[in-house]
């Protein structure tokens, strides 16, 4: 196979038989693979042709979009794929850790980008979490991974955590499709500076993962991603220092921060949270309540072993509100 395939279903791979696409995103496609002699999966991810990716809809706040920052804003491009793949499958193999899916083997041509990797069973924690089965566990185990590879120095960062990019499987979960800052060949122009991420978990467009898990333990509790835009407009539930730090990104064109200003804290839209629950979940926002109950903002925390203390003592309480 030297050629880009329009569709790899029922094509040879080396050793294996591709045999269905399990996941399609915007710059590449998933497909699962047996092998011809002892029947054993494997995943294969391939970089998608340039001419089939689509930059407008990377102003999607829920979907992972190549965007360039300039003055006054930010726009999607449409960067060259395969130069994303290559960075992925370089960046897992040079960190083989298990929290991260194993790369076999890499495989670069002209037209044609792919890597082999292991076939991972399980459910991805956006499933979980419509099923309303997510756990405060699940959320340590997620943390405690990402402290680990945070001091792992060909990790960096992963840049584009979300639910539907964490498996949790069998033997653990594991972070699938980690995304990029940096320069990148765009048919808008070379060596663009880009990020490859997702605006509703990285709203400052900078690859800050500790933020992302913080939204993501909030939209898990609370059954609403904060960033979503609606609630209450009024002006008294937040303090002055927070609508400034907010209309200092929305002063250059970056909006994606701007709902946290309608946010309602937890104990309002679930009666009932216990007080260290709703304490994690504004920390994990970077907010905190003044005397008045408005919202403020805080430092957050600073670390992962930081947020993964703060959730080892609420274990006994489920993410979704019952015991």
């Amino acid at each position: 196979m030297v050629r880009e395939q329009t569709t790899w279903i029922g094509v040879r791979v080396g050793d294996c038989l591709i045999e269905d696409r399990i996941a399609d995103g915007r710059f590449s496609s998933v497909y699962r693979g047996t092998k011809l002699a002892g029947s054993s999966r494997k995943a294969f991810k391939v970089a998608k042709s340039s001419d089939v990716t689509d930059p407008g809809a990377g102003r999607s706040q829920w979907a992972t979009a190549a965007l360039t920052i300039f003055e006054g804003g930010v726009t999607p491009v449409r960067p060259d794929s395969h130069q994303i793949l290559a960075f992925q499958g370089h960046k897992l193999e040079a960190c083989n850790d298990p929290a991260l899916p194993t790369v076999e083997e890499m495989v670069s041509g002209e037209g044609l980008s792919y890597f082999r990797m292991e076939f991972l069973p399980g459910q991805s924690l956006r499933q979980l979490l419509r099923l309303g089965q997510a756990s405060i566990k699940t959320f340590l185990e997620i943390a405690r991974a990402l402290a680990r590879l945070h001091e792992n120095p060909a990790f960096g960062y992963h840049g584009d955590l979300k639910p539907d990019n964490i498996l949790v499987s069998p033997s653990g979960v594991r972070l699938l499709d980690p995304g990029y800052f940096g320069k990148l060949d765009c048919q808008e122009g070379r060596d663009l500076t880009c990020a490859i991420t997702t605006p509703g978990y990285y709203p400052f467009m900078e690859p800050d993962d500790l933020f992302a898990l913080g939204i993501m333990l909030w939209e898990s509790v609370c059954r609403q991603h904060p960033l979503v835009g609606t609630g209450d407009s009024r002006a008294e539930k937040v303090t002055a220092k927070l609508q400034s730090w907010v209309q200092s990104y929305e002063n250059v064109g970056q909006y994606f921060l701007s709902p946290i200003l309608r946010l309602r804290r937890p104990s309002e839209l679930v009666p009932g949270i216990p007080p260290e629950v709703e304490q994690v979940l504004l920390t994990g926002m970077r907010l905190s309540l003044d005397q008045t109950g408005r919202l403020e903002r805080a430092p957050g925390f600073q670390r992962f072993t930081d947020l993964a203390e703060s959730l080892e003592p609420l274990l006994g309480w489920h993410v979704n509100g019952s015991q």
